[in-house]
């Protein structure tokens, strides 16, 4: 699971969740998702570290 930064409108704004008007929102991520129980391993990888390891997988 990764998350896209890509809040353009592109999507339609029904695609987009309420709360996340732009880039900036993201930072609230992390404590939605530790109220709901995910580890900080897992907030680790939606947040960055899954994509990051795509990457180096697939950049070689």
């Amino acid at each position: 699971v990764g998350i896209g930064t890509d809040l353009d409108g592109g999507y339609g704004t029904e695609q987009t969740p309420m709360d996340m008007n732009s880039i900036a929102d993201l930072q609230s991520l992390p404590a939605l998702l530790t109220k709901r129980g995910y580890s900080p391993a897992d907030i680790e990888g939606i947040m960055y570290r899954n994509f990051v390891d795509f990457l180096r997988r697939t950049w070689k």
